[in-house]
């Protein structure tokens, strides 16, 4: 389907407060536009597409306009639902995409979908339709995570799978079968398999004995994982494996099996390693921002101060990202964009203000990318994408416009 959006054009006045960004928008309006203003994940093919995926369609940007794709009941080859989790490209350069309803491969040819739904009659095909995340192992595996129906491969050349699901009478099946998000899926610098469950603990997978280890908390045991919800799976440059749960960080220990805990009250959101090498990030659910030092386990704690303008403006941190040029950005949940400073704990705002028109579009955000020419890309919850040029200092906001809607694609 075509809508249509509102571009605005954002110029960055030559002085600049040091903390709030003063913006300046002129409103332009083009055809075609954002199917849906909740963005859930970003990503741009080798071809340099960017795809983005809402809460209510598929949406391809070549640079110029949006095409978008959406599921039709009388079309069995358009998408096959119109919530989509999760976009992943193959070394094959084949998309693959994750809906609340199954797997679908794109045809960029023929602009089409194949799906892979559950079939109760068929135990070769797809365990659970809530598909939520995608890798590719280096043997060429596609795994999919679903929520409910545990883990699954797919071998492309038979276009079957084999499902691992929870089993309570095998202590070497998956340890549960809710897999959140693209954070429960990782694939190791060693090709190992890790999987994150939602209150299932941690799972490495055995390729030898196709079975899994799991590691849960034990209350008397503390060298065990310290929380079963594991939202985020992490190996740094140095192989060292850090596993992000609801109550803290855990370094794992290969060679024992153990892991160390850090900040244990702490409900870890996401975490990342920049280009320092020494630093570990970690974005907090209420707590903040964390600055850890692997080396000496220290860690700085950077929070919300209502009597400083220059600190983190919210304490919810959803997605941490570094761009090409070193920048550290913070995407909060509530309090918009911050912008890390070389000066300690300060940081610049990008915030939505309701009597500003010229300000972000909305303070809760998904996802920070940046394409290939530079440009970085914020998504938020309800209030569509955001494209930002930091060469020319201009924002472009792309919002769909229900009222202006047309026929799909």
């Amino acid at each position: 389907m075509h809508t249509h959006l509102k571009i605005i054009f954002l110029f960055i006045l030559i002085t600049l407060n040091p903390v709030y960004a003063q913006l300046k928008f002129e409103h332009l309006t083009v055809s075609d536009g954002l199917s849906q203003s909740t963005v859930l994940c970003i990503l741009q093919d080798s071809q340099g597409f960017m795809w983005f995926g809402t809460e209510d369609g598929l949406n391809k940007y070549d640079g110029y306009e949006f095409t978008v794709y959406k599921h039709k009941p009388d079309n069995p080859n358009s998408l096959s639902h119109n919530h989509v989790w999760s976009i992943h490209e193959d070394d094959a350069g084949i998309l693959w995409i994750g809906t609340s309803n199954g797997l679908n491969k794109f045809d960029l040819a023929h602009e089409t979908f194949v799906h892979y739904q559950h079939d109760d009659k068929d135990p070769n095909s797809i365990s659970h339709n809530d598909v939520r995340a995608i890798v590719e192992d280096n043997t060429g595996n596609l795994w999919i995570g679903t929520f409910g129906g545990g883990l699954n491969k797919f071998d492309r050349k038979t276009e079957k799978f084999v499902r691992y699901q929870h089993d309570e009478n095998n202590p070497h099946s998956l340890s549960g079968n809710n897999i959140y998000w693209d954070g429960g899926l990782y694939v190791d610098k060693q090709g190992t398999l890790w999987i994150g469950t939602d209150e299932g603990g941690l799972n490495r997978f055995n390729r030898n004995t196709d079975s899994f280890v799991s590691y849960q908390h034990d209350a008397n045991d503390p060298n065990t994982l310290s929380n079963n919800y594991v939202v985020h799976i992490y190996e740094d440059r140095a192989g060292a494996l850090w596993i992000g749960t609801t109550k803290g960080l855990n370094k794992f220990d290969r060679d024992s099996e153990t892991f160390v805990h850090y900040l244990d009250d702490e409900a870890i959101n996401c975490l990342y390693q920049d280009r320092t090498g020494n630093t570990l990030w970690l974005g907090t659910d209420g707590k903040g921002l964390y600055q850890f030092n692997p080396d000496t386990e220290t860690s700085v704690n950077y929070q919300h101060n209502i009597s400083n303008r220059e600190s983190l403006n919210n304490n919810y941190i959803d997605t941490i990202y570094q761009d090409k040029a070193g920048t550290l950005w913070f995407a909060t949940w509530g309090g918009g964009l911050n912008k890390k400073l070389d000066e300690a704990k300060k940081f610049n705002h990008y915030q939505h203000q309701e009597n500003n028109p010229n300000s972000l579009s909305g303070n809760s955000i998904w996802e920070i990318y940046e394409d290939s020419q530079g440009l970085l890309w914020i998504s938020t919850e309800g209030n569509g994408l955001n494209k930002f040029d930091r060469k020319t200092g201009q924002f472009v906001h792309y919002k769909h416009d229900k009222k202006l809607q047309q026929p799909d694609n």
